[in-house]
């Protein structure tokens, strides 16, 4: 008799894409094994990927991502006889390329994450000594009408979708709860960041003080980098205005990442509407003058702040001065050739990145230029105020 191989297992690894591995017991007279893998449950259709092996481990690559799979064995004995299948399912680990968001609309109102996050390769989160659960703007959790709502609107669209909220009703003081996102890949974005949404305060009454909001960047290696931290109060109350957190991403573009949102013991810690994007750019069109400060001369109608990356190119009826007694921050700076930035006498501009001048920069008397990142110099630049290059 040709004995059918037992114990089948599955394996999807953390930070493995479109990969599994499988073990399994030889079962009586086994001597090589062949096997298929089938997208979902249906065994009748076509297989994406087969392969053979005298050894009771193997591996599957080349799959798509996300996606749940049969793994179907059958052995071969030594009397040229072949014992029945036996088959074993694994979902593929979830990972995201570029831009990406998600406003938790599609999970179920009063459920606690745990019972539906429960793909660890995706949207994941254990039950917890302190879980995070679903609510709604505007409603209660329970029928009663005894547990208090997160916020009385949703994220910062005002409309009162589904958020989560990390409280202290289900916990005690020393408690935190988290979610993992799915897998991330950045590579191909620019200057990608996190936007999240989030609303903290102490409504609830559950607790004395309000818990953190930490936003945790999770590498291949184990090396956890914490890109968002907000502690305490941010609002005063159900009604207050949602705020967004932004954290930096640029510095994670060589690999695959995960990340991780923790809530801690205390208040109503609230988060929606998570994102991953580009830093906005802000594109000098100087259609009125040359005020940086004036609204009217920047394409999106918005004057960059310290979120944007900025572009002044040379084909503008009017290049950008920056006058006294005004001191913008941005995060990057790109001049390009024949174009020109001014700084006035008492003025200053803080670059929080980088400067990349193909240009001309003049940084007048009593004036600073402050670069925290590198200043890629390939055009010109007079100095006769302060150039901190930090």
């Amino acid at each position: 008799t040709c004995a059918f191989p037992t114990s089948i297992s599955s394996n999807v690894p953390e930070y493995w894409f479109g990969s599994a591995s499988f073990s399994w017991i030889a079962g009586d007279s086994n001597s090589s094994y062949s096997w298929n893998v089938y997208e979902g449950t249906d065994t009748s259709a076509a297989a994406v990927a087969t392969g053979t092996t005298t050894s009771t481990t193997d591996s599957v690559t080349g799959l798509s991502s996300n996606q749940l799979y049969t793994f179907v064995l059958s052995a071969q004995c030594n009397n040229n006889e072949t014992s029945n299948s036996a088959s074993r399912t694994f979902t593929t680990n979830h990972v995201i390329i570029g831009a990406t968001s998600e406003d938790f609309s599609g999970y179920t109102f009063a459920n606690y994450a745990y019972s539906e996050m429960t793909a660890a390769g995706s949207w994941y989160a254990p039950n917890q000594d302190m879980d995070f659960i679903c609510l709604q703007g505007g409603s209660y959790a329970d029928s009663s009408s005894s547990f208090y709502i997160g916020a009385s609107a949703g994220g910062t669209d005002g409309t009162s979708g589904d958020y989560f909220y990390g409280g202290s009703y289900n916990g005690t003081a020393g408690n935190s709860s988290y979610i993992l996102t799915p897998y991330l890949d950045v590579t191909s974005m620019t200057y990608p960041r996190i936007a999240i949404d989030y609303h903290m305060h102490n409504d609830s009454g559950y607790a004395s003080s309000v818990g953190d909001l930490t936003v945790t960047v999770m590498e291949s290696d184990g090396t956890e980098t914490d890109v968002i931290s907000l502690s305490g109060s941010q609002q005063d109350g159900l009604s207050s205005a949602w705020q967004t957190a932004y954290g930096d991403l640029s510095s994670f573009m060589s690999e695959e990442i995960r990340i991780k949102i923790t809530a801690t013991y205390g208040g109503a810690v609230n988060f929606d509407d998570f994102t991953v994007e580009e830093r906005p750019s802000g594109q000098w069109t100087g259609t009125v003058d040359s005020d940086w400060s004036d609204a009217s001369n920047w394409q999106d109608g918005n004057v960059p702040d310290s979120e944007t990356s900025v572009s002044i190119p040379s084909s503008t009826p009017n290049q950008p001065k920056i006058f006294s007694n005004y001191d913008p921050v941005i995060y990057n700076l790109n001049i390009d050739t024949n174009s020109n930035l001014e700084i006035n006498e008492n003025g200053s501009l803080t670059i929080l990145k980088d400067l990349t001048n193909n240009g001309t920069v003049n940084v007048n008397s009593s004036s600073i230029l402050s670069i925290s990142g590198e200043f890629r110099n390939i055009g010109s630049v007079s100095v006769n105020g302060d150039l901190i290059i930090q």
